[in-house]
């Protein structure tokens, strides 16, 4: 004989879940820079130098010197000019108080007559060194203004965008029991 069995048959409950992932954006804008330079200057003035020339001593020698000077050195050699005159007299006197030794004093003295007067030197002395160059050099100015850089930065803000995710839990299937009872031969 066969026992009746009853049949029991069970589906599970199944959740299901749908998610959407969250969103995030995060932007960082560049700080403001504002940059003002403020340019350096430089003066730089040059003074002339001083350059100087002395040739007196040279025109000197040439003659062409101060006038008192040349006076001064006439004046001063004149007397020795004016003793060396009376030797000369002396001398050529001297030579006539000789006649009686022979020879022509007269004629003698007649041939030099143009050599009479002596020759006057009333220049300075010539020399190579008669040029006297001087200069004096200026220091040049030099007035410096430092420049620079001003800086002012300003940062930004980040920008953050976020958007949530979402999570939709659902049934996918609900639960079930069925019992399916065995036949039963109800024929007698």
């Amino acid at each position: 004989m066969r026992i009746p069995q009853i049949q029991i048959h069970q589906d599970y409950a199944a959740i299901g879940i749908r998610t959407k992932p969250a969103k995030q954006e995060i932007e960082q804008p560049q700080a403001t820079i504002d940059m003002k330079q403020t340019a350096a200057k430089l003066d730089i003035q040059q003074p002339e130098g001083k350059l100087e020339i002395d040739q007196s001593k040279a025109r000197d020698a040439l003659a062409l010197g101060n006038n008192l000077e040349m006076m001064k050195r006439i004046y001063q050699k004149s007397a020795d000019l004016a003793i060396e005159g009376i030797a000369r007299t002396v001398e050529k006197g001297n030579q006539m108080a000789a006649i009686e030794k022979g020879g022509n004093p007269i004629a003698e003295q007649a041939k030099d007559w143009r050599k009479t007067f002596p020759e006057f030197a009333f220049e300075g002395q010539a020399s190579m060194d008669n040029v006297d160059v001087s200069y004096t050099a200026n220091k040049p100015k030099i007035n410096v203004e430092k420049g620079g850089v001003d800086y002012n930065v300003t940062p930004n803000r980040a920008v953050h965008r976020y958007t949530p995710g979402t999570t939709e839990i659902y049934m996918r299937q609900r639960n079930s029991v069925e019992i399916t009872p065995p036949r039963l031969d109800t024929t007698l």
